[in-house]
């Protein structure tokens, strides 16, 4: 719920339905967390000016009904945000020589403006092999908490075999290229971070099937979950 801080405490009008978010099941490992975050400019168109003009109250109840976790007990439920509070962003410490090295250790062909995807360079052995993707992800995961720090856990990748294709297929060149044939055979993998699973070949119907792939380490063991399913 979003509060303006004037005299009536007036609600702020929200975009989409006030209900639960998080409609899908993420299954954990012993010690894992879910982390994410809620655009709240584009569900709350007036925030800008509503913070500058009276300030505003966020609140919301913890857990939603559908979560099987708990808050952290004694945290807070509520956030305010003063009037005319011009917000301080984030500062984070990044090695770009080290991405670099990370960015060409996973095969980084590019990521998208405003996505959290990286589109790789992967051969089709890497896909093959449930150790080798598994350990490639893992090196994903640590070039993302080093070098794209605000992403915490809702990113995506996307596989490639030839770099000249890869891209969204909603694009015109991907839309071409799937016209053609080509896009479905190099793009030969999909992956969320979110919700913890690997699609390889999803344009193959002979091949084409989906694993349960977390990139969580527990230290203590260093063991992977891999489950796949069909």
């Amino acid at each position: 719920m979003a509060f303006r801080m004037d005299p009536q405490h007036s609600p702020i009008r929200q975009r989409s339905f006030l209900g639960e978010f998080g409609s899908y099941p993420i299954r954990l490992m012993p010690g894992e967390s879910v982390q994410d975050k809620l655009i709240l400019n584009h569900r709350i168109p007036t925030l800008a000016d509503d913070i500058q003009r009276f300030g505003v109250q966020l609140q919301w109840d913890c857990p939603p009904p559908a979560l099987k976790f708990v808050c952290r007990s004694g945290m807070p439920r509520t956030m305010t945000i003063p009037k005319n509070d011009p917000g301080q962003a984030d500062v984070y410490a990044v090695d770009e020589p080290a991405c670099l090295t990370l960015e060409r250790d996973i095969g980084l062909i590019e990521i998208p403006p405003d996505h959290e995807v990286l589109f790789l360079l992967t051969r089709q052995s890497v896909m093959n092999d449930l150790h080798g993707v598994q350990t490639l992800l893992y090196r994903v995961d640590d070039y993302v908490r080093q070098c794209h720090p605000p992403w915490t856990n809702s990113w995506g990748v996307s596989f490639f075999t030839d770099e000249r294709f890869a891209g969204f297929l909603r694009d015109e060149a991907g839309k071409h290229f799937f016209e053609k044939g080509i896009w479905q055979q190099t793009n030969i993998g999909q992956y969320s971070s979110q919700i913890r699973t690997l699609y390889r070949f999803p344009w193959l119907r002979e091949k084409a099937d989906s694993l349960y792939l977390s990139v969580y380490r527990d230290k203590a063991r260093e063991r992977p979950a891999i489950e796949p399913r069909r």
